[in-house]
Parts: structure tokens; sequence; C-alpha cells
């Protein structure tokens, strides 16, 4: 499953001619359970989690692990880890197609990049096959799951059951500071993939089976303004990324 990942704008690219071939392996070491989340990077290490929920920081030059977190529960979940502001942005989902993960709670974590500890965690909604990571913007961490109804404690009541929505907080505290929801439609969702750049997140989500429905929006990080509305959107598998004052949607 390839992906954009790697910065907030899911742009994946760095302007360095010094970067070309031919390359030589540094190391290589044995993951143990990775899944299909993609590996994130900060400049002086990678970091990966399990499907079993370990959270691994291994130091980039030499492979040694730096540190190692266990997050509760087994998640069938695809989405990215997102590091910012010196702390590891985490998702961990529940799915409704994977017996394994009945009863779980889907929750998203906020770890300190230098020693793993868990800074905090906030409840999120559900989704499995969604590949996009968190998105991070002016000291804001935003998040899009789905929001279905069903059974608790892994599905959601009438009241809460909003379908797909943008759950935000401050990223030093946890503070839960907005809630953005989106149009959806379909019966097995996930919740809206997002990106960031000129200040903004813009997030993308839509329906399957009849894709009828479905929208991109720009929103302010710090209020939760949705700033403009697009009819247009990205497949449920892939994410947004940012270039140059454009936002471009898979299709």
């Amino acid at each position: 499953w390839p992906s954009a990942f790697g910065s907030p704008a899911n742009a994946n690219f760095i302007d360095d001619p010094s970067v070309k071939p031919p390359f030589r392996l540094r190391w290589a070491t044995k993951c143990g359970g990775l899944f299909k989340q993609a590996v994130c990077a900060t400049e002086e290490d990678v970091v990966y989690v399990t499907l079993g929920g370990l959270v691994v920081c291994r130091e980039q030059m030499t492979g040694r692990i730096r540190w190692r977190r266990h997050l509760p529960g087994q998640a069938w979940c695809r989405s990215a880890l997102m590091a910012a502001a010196g702390r590891i942005f985490v998702p961990r989902m529940f799915s409704q197609r994977y017996p394994k993960s009945l009863g779980a709670s889907s929750v998203f974590y906020c770890l300190s990049a230098e020693t793993g500890a868990v800074e905090w965690q906030a409840p999120i909604g559900i989704g499995d096959r969604l590949r996009a990571s968190p998105v991070y913007s002016d000291g804001v961490v935003a998040f899009g799951s789905l929001y279905a109804e069903g059974r608790p404690p892994t599905f959601f009541g009438k009241d809460e059951a909003v379908g797909q929505a943008i759950d935000a907080w401050d990223a030093a505290t946890g503070k839960k500071l907005w809630q953005v929801r989106l149009t959806s439609s379909g019966t097995i969702l996930n919740g809206p993939a997002g990106c960031a750049g000129d200040g903004l997140m813009f997030f993308t989500g839509g329906g399957e089976g009849p894709r009828g429905r479905g929208e991109t929006i720009a929103v302010e990080p710090k209020t939760g303004r949705v700033v403009w509305h697009a009819d247009s959107f990205g497949s449920q598998t892939g994410t947004p990324s940012f270039k140059d004052s454009r936002v471009y949607l898979p299709g």
C-alpha cells in the first residue's frame, strides 16, 4: 500500500540533489508484526507500530532501539503515525470486520518522542481501511474517523453516531478543541483523510457503494471554522496532499 506520508502536507518530497543512487544499506532488522501502517520518520529516528500495539523508536543511523511502548489491544488499523512538535501521535482504531477487535475501544494516543511515555489519550471513532495519518498545524492535531451507530463500547448511540467527523485537540495538553462533521454515505465507511498547508487543514471524505456524496473542506486549526467547502472528494483508501497552495485528491 504505497503512500505519500512523511509530512503534514503528505507530500513526502525533499528537494535535495545529494539524495541519489547508488544507495547503501546501513542496517536491517525484523519489525515483529508490522501490518499496513506506514513507518514514520523524524530527523533522527524511525518510528512504527505493530499489529499488537508495540510502538518502537529506532535511531536512523544505527537501527538501535531508543524506546518501546506497548499500547493495549490488537487493532487491525492502517492509519499511519504522525511525528510533530516533539510528539508521536498514534491512532488505534477498532475495525468492524475483524472479530479479534470486538469490544476494543478506539483511542488516539500522544506519546513523547523522547521517551515514548503516553502524554495523553482521547477517544475516537472506528474504521480500519483509512491510510491517513493525523494532521498537525499551529499547535493543533486533528484526526478523522467514523462515528457509526451500534452497541457499545465499539459503536455509538444515536446521539453520537454522526457519521464521518474530524476531532481536534491541543497537541501539547490533549484538550478537545472542536469536532467538524462531514457528509457521508455507504455502509462501511472510514473517517475523512487530511493534510495541512498554508496555515489550514484539509480533509476529504466520501461514501462507498453509491459514491454520489462526499466533500473536501478547509478548516482553521485553532477554531475549527470551515473556510471553504467543495463537492469533489478523494477515495476512502487515499490521502490528500498539499503542494504550492494546491490540494491534490486521489481518485
